[in-house]
This record gives structure tokens, sequence and C-alpha cells, in this order.
């Protein structure tokens, strides 16, 4: 009787049978992982600079990008635009067919056929009005409506208007600029001053800017255009002298941003260790204190451009600009005060005036957008 065996008991032998060899069992695989790239947070997020959220969130904005155009546009018209004009800014046109024509009237007295006055009913002389019409050959093409030779057409001295408006730019936006940036430095080192040092100092400085707030600047420079007639002040030399009187009439106000930013970060811990480190008072001032005003300063001065060309161009009204022969866009609207001028010749003075309002405006958008931009409460 055969015996018969349990396998897995302990001592005992399994048979083998021929033929049948036993495989081992399969190993058990891992589960099969995808093959993705495992990044880390700092990999994937992209870090900007302050500058770079600054310029992001500019742009962002449609108006700061068209006053970005209009500026960029400005610029380009009257530093590149008069390269391609065949006219100087003091180019006259002589070359014309056209004709001055006067017409004058004169008052006759009726006579009859022996020479005796005729009266009428009421015993007065009958008097009629005979018009004489005199034509003579113009020496300069002035007061020219727009064609080809002249887009805008010309001024009453026989200037081109569409050239004169190019170089006017340059004087307008040139004097803009130099008068804020006059302003800023001049702002940057009495309200640096008087925000450091405080005390003394600060209550000097301030009744200073008081003083100069208080003043009417308008009518004081009306007296001072009068002093320089009167003195016989070259009147090329005049735009300096404007300049000069822009900039000690201007900088109270940057001083006074400039002071109170400075008030509150001197206590800050930066500023601290620039003490603790024995660092002079002028590169505290200059290289740790300002440099944390300058958005404000930046908005501040972008603001101010459209100002300055606005007080430019009412002080050229008013006869206190530029001379005659040198072009500017307020200088251009005060040569048409004749209501003839003003009323039949829109010519001369509109594009000016829209030139000076794009300014304005272009100014005012960038000021706006980079105010928003520098604030980080703003909007996002």
């Amino acid at each position: 009787m055969e015996e018969e065996f349990k396998a897995g008991e302990i001592g005992t032998e399994v048979p083998i049978i021929p033929g049948d060899v036993p495989q081992p069992l399969p190993e058990s695989e891992p589960p099969h992982e995808p093959e993705e790239e495992i990044h880390s947070l700092a990999d994937s997020v992209r870090s900007l600079s302050p500058m770079q959220l600054v310029a992001k969130r500019f742009f962002r904005s449609k108006l700061s990008i068209v006053g970005l155009c209009i500026i960029i546009f400005l610029f380009a018209f009257c530093w590149i635009g008069p390269l391609f004009s065949p006219y100087e800014e003091e180019t006259k046109d002589y070359e014309t067919d056209r004709l001055n024509i006067v017409v004058s009237a004169i008052e006759v007295e009726m006579t009859d056929e022996n020479g005796n006055v005729v009266l009428d009913d009421n015993g007065d002389p009958v008097v009629y009005t005979v018009y004489r019409v005199q034509r003579s050959e113009k020496g300069v093409d002035d007061l020219a409506a727009a064609s080809p030779e002249h887009w805008f057409g010309t001024d009453k001295q026989g200037y081109d208007v569409f050239t004169r408006i190019m170089y006017g730019g340059r004087v307008s936006l040139s004097l803009s600029l130099i008068v804020v940036i006059m302003e800023t430095i001049l702002g940057i080192i009495f309200g640096g001053l008087a925000g450091y040092f405080g005390k003394w100092v600060d209550t000097l400085i301030m009744r200073i800017v008081d003083i100069f707030s208080c003043i009417p600047s308008l009518p004081l420079l009306l007296i001072i255009g009068s002093v320089l007639d009167g003195i016989g002040v070259d009147v090329n030399n005049r735009i300096y002298f404007m300049m000069i009187f822009l900039t000690l009439f201007g900088w109270t106000g940057i001083a006074r941003i400039v002071r109170g930013q400075i008030l509150s970060l001197r206590e800050q811990e930066f500023m601290v260790s620039a003490t603790a480190r024995g660092l002079s008072t002028p590169r505290k001032i200059f290289r740790h204190l300002v440099p944390n005003v300058m958005p404000q300063l930046i908005v501040s001065m972008t603001l101010g451009l459209g100002s300055v060309i606005l007080t430019e161009a009412s002080l050229s009204y008013l006869g206190l600009g530029v001379p005659l022969t040198k072009a500017s866009w307020g200088g251009m609207i005060n040569d048409v005060k004749d209501p003839m001028v003003l009323q039949n010749y829109l010519n001369l003075w509109v594009p000016p005036g829209i030139c000076i309002v794009l300014a304005v405006l272009g100014f005012n958008f960038i000021g706006d957008g980079l105010r928003d931009a520098f604030d980080p409460k703003s909007k996002r």
C-alpha cells in the first residue's frame, strides 16, 4: 500500500514527476510611475524685481500707454521732423505771385453842374462814398492758405507754420524738462536737509518755502518782464531768465514732498544701521534716503511737466517768452492777437494749441500711470 505524503509537512518530500518542472513564481513589479519632472516652487515661480513690478503695472494701464505714445510722437515730430522740412525756423517765403490789395473809402460831397453842393431835405450836404482799390506786389508770401508748399500756410511774417510748430515744440518741451529738473534738484537739497536735521534747520527752510509759496508768481513775472524791457535785456536771452524764475517759484512743492518722506524714513532700521556704520551725513541723505523718495519724485516731475508747458505758453502769450523770431507754441498763439486773424486764420493758432493740449495730456497720463504703478495699494 502506497504511503501518502502531504505536502507541507515537515520532513516530507514532494515527489517530482518527470517533465513537470516547477517554475519560479513571478516577482511582483512595483507600480509604474509616470515620468514627470518635479520642480520646486522656486523654480516654477519667476521672481520680479520692484522696478519690473512697477513697469508691469504701468504698461497694464491703457491711459499710460496712450500718454507714452503721445509724448514719443511729439518728441519725434519736433526733433526729427525738421530734418525733412525744406524750410528753416526763420525762413521767409519770398516767392509769391500774390498781390497786396488795399481798399480805402473816400467820402465825396455831391455837386451839381454849377459846382454847388447838393443839399438834402434837412439841409445837409449829400455825401457819397467812393472806394479806391490799390494793388501792389507782395514782398513776402504772408498769411497764405494751406497748400502743398505750406501744409499749414504761413504767418504774418511769411514763416512756414508747420515748420515753426516743430521748432516751437523743441523750445517748449526742452524748457519744461530743464525747469522740472532744476526744480527737483533744489527740492531734493532743501527738502532733504530739512527732513534729516529737523529742529531749527527744518523751521528755517520751511519758512522760506512758505514765503515762496505765498508770492503771486504771475503778477511778479509780469513786473519782471517790464523791468527786463526797461533795462534793455536782449530778447534772445529772455528765455534763460524765464527758466530761472520758473525754477525759483516751482521748487517748493518738491521740497515739501522730500521733507515729508524723509521725516518718516530717517527712523527706519536701515538708517540706524547706516548711522552705526559711521556714514557721513551727505551719504546718508543722498545715497540712502533720497533713493527711497524717487518714486514720489518721478510722479511729481511728470505731472509738473504739463504745468510748466502751460506756464510757458501763458508767459509767451503775454509777451514775456521767447522772441518773435524764435518759435514756441505759446509764442505762436501770442502772434495772432488780432481778432481778424483769430477769426479768419485758424491755421495759425489751432495747431500749436492742439500740440500744447496733447503734451499736457500725455505727461498727465504718464504721471497718473506712474502714481498707480508705484502705489502698492493700487488696484492690480
